[in-house]
């Protein structure tokens, strides 16, 4: 039985601004993604309380590379499935 795999990808130009970063959450919650990738973050650090806010689940694992000044910033995040 093959698995269906949710996979979004966007350049969201930036998650400093709330209205953006509420647009990217309502895109991730409405399709329920299993792998989500966004680039051009604009963040120097992404730590739990951002991929909380973003995701709203506490079973969520992400990788990024800060953004170094003004450009870049890589953010991605799979999430578990239930048990």
């Amino acid at each position: 039985m093959a698995a269906n795999v949710r996979i979004i990808s966007s350049n969201v130009r930036g998650l400093n601004c709330p209205l953006k970063r509420g647009s990217v959450r309502w895109v991730l919650r409405r399709y329920s993604c299993d792998i989500g990738i966004l680039l051009e973050s604009k963040l120097e650090e992404v730590d739990r309380e951002v991929v909380l806010s973003l995701w709203g689940r506490h079973q969520v694992k992400w990788i990024s590379l800060p953004s170094i000044g003004h450009s870049g910033g890589y953010y991605h995040y799979f999430k578990f499935p239930s048990v």
